[in-house]
């Protein structure tokens, strides 16, 4: 599901900006110094979810694929025609089910 998809990676990824401060600054480096400031300082008042809001989808789309399996074999293929020889597809923790699931999808691309 795309929004879950999403939505999941969201929150992890204003965990990670929250607790992992290279992180932050890689991402202030890459432009987006606003919405890691934003990030920040949700996370600093204690609000999770807030945080979670201000990971903007240019951001998300950076370091993420939070998409369709479809669409997430689709943006590995761009990588392999990049010249990206392993990927490394790190999917998001949950249900094993779902982890097992996510491998299964893009594992053919």
């Amino acid at each position: 599901d795309h929004g879950g998809a999403r939505e999941h990676c969201r929150a992890l990824l204003s965990v990670d900006l929250g607790a992992i401060d290279s992180y932050g600054g890689v991402l202030r480096r890459w432009g987006f110094v606003d919405g890691v400031d934003a990030i920040a300082e949700a996370r600093a008042a204690g609000s999770r979810e807030t945080a979670a809001d201000e990971v903007s989808d240019e951001l998300l789309d950076e370091v993420a694929i939070a998409v369709t399996a479809e669409e997430g074999r689709a943006r590995l293929r761009e990588y392999r025609e990049l010249g990206v020889d392993v990927p490394v597809i790190y999917p998001p923790p949950g249900p094993t089910e779902l982890i097992e699931q996510t491998v299964r999808e893009l594992a053919s691309y």
